[in-house]
């Protein structure tokens, strides 16, 4: 790719730990499960990692993102449908709706699922930014839940999102392609 962003020259990042997160937020989706504990227990967790460990995580949330966006691209492919045309509403519009997430991430968390669609690497894409803000942390988070939430729904399987990077993460430690 010519502009030097492309995702076979991204970092991988640590992708459990990003997993772990959107794991535990679809587990407890719908249920009335306490989220104070959670939540302080993350952040406190994310705060043992130090500068270096977060990043690491931050990259892993966007080699999630890019898992979850081709593969949404391919089932749309496969019914000749564009994913952008399905997805991306979605996301936003649900974004939108959202008290907890800033308006100001929105864009970037639409920019982001356009450039894993076309190739690019959102990891790469978003280090050209700059820092990361802290508007655009919680909308990356939920955006995350509501893609690997819809690739469960699409695969009648609560855990098919979770189920598939696992297995990618498997098939990559065992030195197979995936």
């Amino acid at each position: 790719m010519a502009s030097g962003m492309s995702p076979k020259d991204a970092p991988i990042g640590d992708v459990s730990a990003a997993l772990a997160v959107v794991d535990s937020h679809l587990k407890r989706f719908g249920t009335d499960q306490a989220t104070a504990g959670r939540d302080e227990l993350l952040t406190q967790y994310m705060g043992s990692l130090g500068r270096g460990g977060a990043s690491d995580v931050l990259d892993g949330a966007c080699t999630l993102l890019y898992v979850f966006m081709q593969w949404l691209r391919s089932a749309h492919e496969s019914q000749d449908k564009d994913v952008l045309e399905y997805v991306l509403p979605y996301v936003v519009g649900t974004l939108k709706h959202m008290r907890t997430v800033s308006d100001e991430g929105i864009p970037t968390m639409a920019a982001m699922m356009t450039a894993s669609v076309v190739d690019v690497s959102p990891s790469l894409w978003r280090h050209e930014l700059g820092s990361w803000r802290r508007e655009e942390m919680t909308a990356f988070e939920v955006t995350l839940f509501i893609l690997a939430r819809r690739i469960n729904e699409l695969c009648g399987d609560e855990n098919a999102a979770t189920q598939m990077v696992i297995e990618a993460l498997d098939a990559a430690e065992d030195g197979e392609p995936e």
